[in-house]
């Protein structure tokens, strides 16, 4: 059927006779007039694969998705050349509306080709309908042979499995014959870390045998909060831990408050019968903002023992409370007293201390890198050495993460496949 150029666009109905044999049979013809439509389907076309330094084959569907035939269909393009990308199949060719053609086509991904997608050039398809062309992105999407497995986070030991997804560590060599290897790696939060959600980024990388760099990347949103009473002992220690024919040591606590409202009523208890120790301060105030003055309480004592003082381990009870009455947290530490040896050499007697003195410090803030107790944390639930010596595929699991004022631990574990 041929439809004059100027028909104008409509559909138009009729009756067409169908002779067979000895039979004829009316058939009613509905004829639609539009403007014919060119087009095809719209796409990238993408070679994904974890192998470099191989020949990539991929078969794609082209479409015609107008009203019209396609005809003489062509194909060009301009791929950077050391893609080798090339199509095998037969043209030109026609293609009707409606109707697919599979494309048979291949290209080399050197060793050069980086991580991810990478857009190396463009297909063209060209048709005698109106100069009618369209053009296709060639996209090679290359896969690290290093994976991030998953991620798990641990806080006071309980696993919280729901993770979106630092420092460095070397991860060394995993050889082909082991299938997966564990990494850790742990540091400390500040003590003055506000409460808020940080972005823990982890990232791997490594060479494989043929020096191509496989790198992935993840984040892990952890929340930081803080109890609402929390009074860590921050530092408990007493200088020198051992006496001899010196008897004189020095005794340093200091408590910080930790939690996310101000104490009125703290009290600090430091005892031992023996060495007459007996610290009872109450009523301290402590202020929650980690970087204000009042943060802290300091305590410091002079012990002065008698010559004849008893040999033996002496441990002091260092306790702290809230609410005046409510215990929080204790530690003890141990002053280790040894007989003076008689016919050596006689240590230097310090100057006169004259009688045991407690030393009460005001607020202070704290000096100095210090490892705290572990404070509540919820994760909101995210050195370059060869990492294999034969053509095999690593991944990666990583986890154990604990947090404020506490260690931070990064547990991981390799996993190794073989090539496709």
């Amino acid at each position: 059927m041929t439809v004059p150029a100027n028909t104008p666009l409509e559909t138009y109905e009729g009756d067409i006779a169908v002779a067979f044999g000895s039979q004829t049979k009316n058939v009613k013809l509905s004829v639609t007039v539009a403007v014919p439509n060119y087009s095809i389907n719209s796409d990238s076309i993408t070679f994904s694969t974890a192998a470099r330094n191989a020949t990539i084959i991929k078969t794609f569907n082209l479409q015609n998705t107008g009203n019209s035939i396609l005809t003489n269909v062509r194909l060009a393009n301009n791929v950077d050349s050391k893609f080798r990308f090339n199509v095998t199949t037969s043209q030109p060719f026609d293609l009707g509306p409606g109707a697919t053609k599979a494309l048979a086509m291949q290209a080399f991904i050197p060793f050069d080709t980086p991580i991810g997608s990478t857009t190396g050039g463009a297909l063209s398809v060209l048709a005698n309908q109106q100069n009618f062309t369209s053009a296709y992105n060639i996209i090679f999407d290359v896969e690290s042979k290093l994976l991030i497995e998953s991620l798990d986070i641990f806080v006071d030991g309980d696993k919280d499995s729901d993770v979106d997804n630092g420092n460095d560590m070397d991860l060394g060599n995993v050889d082909a014959e082991e299938k997966s290897d564990y990494k850790t790696v742990e540091f400390t939060l500040p003590l003055d870390s506000q409460v808020g959600t940080y972005p823990l980024k982890v990232h791997v990388d490594g060479t494989d045998e043929n020096d191509v760099l496989h790198e992935q990347d993840w984040t892990v949103y952890i929340k930081v909060k803080r109890d609402s009473h929390d009074i860590l002992i921050e530092r408990a220690s007493v200088f020198p831990e051992t006496l001899s024919c010196s008897r004189t040591a020095t005794m340093d606590v200091k408590i910080t408050n930790l939690g996310n409202r101000n104490e009125d009523e703290a009290r600090l208890r430091i005892t031992n019968d023996d060495l007459g120790i007996d610290v009872n301060d109450g009523l301290i105030e402590l202020d929650e903002d980690p970087d204000s003055s009042g943060n802290s309480y300091s305590v410091s004592r002079f012990i002065s023992l008698p010559a004849d003082f008893k040999a033996g381990t002496y441990p002091i009870l260092v306790r702290a409370f809230y609410e005046d009455t409510i215990l929080l947290k204790q530690q003890t530490i141990e002053l280790k007293v040894e007989d003076c040896k008689k016919g050596g050499a006689q240590e230097e007697e310090p100057e006169e201390q004259g009688a045991a003195v407690i030393v009460q410090q005001g607020p202070s803030e704290p000096k100095g890198e210090v490892i705290p107790t572990l404070t509540g944390i919820e994760p909101d639930v995210t050195t370059e050495q060869p990492l294999v010596q034969s053509p095999m595929f690593i991944a990666l699991v990583l986890g154990n993460l604990v947090v404020v004022g506490g260690i931070i631990a990064l547990a991981a574990k390799f996993l190794v496949f073989a090539p496709k």
